[in-house]
């Protein structure tokens, strides 16, 4: 995992910066929203200081639960979790977005309506409900040590999993939309290829959204159970967790990439 991210990260520079020469990731504007890094900075240094412990049980080395952390460390689970579930927000918030957006494409590239508008209202309530949904399951799970983690993940993986089933149906209208443009508009190539990019990324990111959001929801699920028996099962939780982390790398290529296309599309 950390060899493919160093790889995609390169590879993110170079495409932003034939782009607009790294306009977008000016500190000002990076500091306000990569909440992910935040993240990912403070549990790193916790795991790290916490360590490993020995399963009196069965003798197996496995992290530190976090019950059993300091104090100080302790402390710093809470604000932790709350940019875990802000970043939760953030992401869904924008992948209800993207659907308006496609609206927006067919307008202006095909002079054609890609929904209606009550539909193009409703994603934009969904993504404001989806702000909201992850800071308030955190907050009031809070005393839960079990639910206040697996809670946020379960909603995350149902919303994912509710986008992916829209991103099949923005699919399907893609599709009789470039049927349509091809009889329409023929000699304008150019558009008919913009539309089958913008209609391959939809397919990618909805099949990434699939795998991450069925994987992810499938450790949740079985996290409730008295049993946990994927969770306690190093091979099974690790590979479902693969395909998670996975997933969400392809979601973010994805994303650069209908964000940031190609001069030539």
């Amino acid at each position: 995992r950390a060899v493919f991210i160093c790889w995609t990260f390169l590879w993110f520079l170079q495409h932003v910066w034939n782009i607009d020469r790294f306009e977008a990731l000016k500190w000002g504007r990076v500091k306000k929203h990569d909440l992910v890094t935040y993240y990912d900075i403070s549990t790193s240094i916790i795991k790290y200081k916490e360590g490993y412990i020995v399963n009196p049980l069965n003798g197996e080395i496995v992290m530190k639960p976090n019950e059993y952390y300091s104090e100080s460390n302790k402390k710093l689970l809470v604000p932790t979790n709350y940019v875990l579930c802000a970043n939760f927000s953030l992401q869904t918030c924008l992948l209800f977005l993207l659907q308006s957006f496609w609206n927006y494409l067919a307008k202006s590239l095909a002079k054609s309506s890609f929904m209606g508008s009550f539909e193009f209202k409703s994603y934009i309530i969904y993504a404001i409900f989806s702000i909201f949904i992850f800071p308030l399951l955190q907050h009031f799970f809070r005393s839960n040590p079990l639910y206040t983690e697996i809670m946020p993940q379960l909603a995350y993986s149902i919303f994912m999993l509710l986008i992916a089933l829209f991103g099949l149906r923005s699919h399907k209208r893609f599709t009789n939309l470039l049927a349509v443009t091809r009889k329409s508009s023929a000699s304008q190539i150019n558009i008919i290829l913009k539309l089958e990019n913008f209609r391959d990324m939809n397919r990618y990111l909805t099949w990434s959204l699939f795998i991450g959001s069925i994987s992810l929801l499938t450790l949740c699920i079985d996290g409730l159970t008295t049993e946990k028996y994927l969770n306690v099962h190093k091979f099974s939780a690790d590979l479902l967790m693969c395909h998670v982390s996975f997933s969400l790398w392809l979601v973010f290529v994805i994303l650069m990439l209908i964000f940031y296309p190609s001069t030539s599309t």
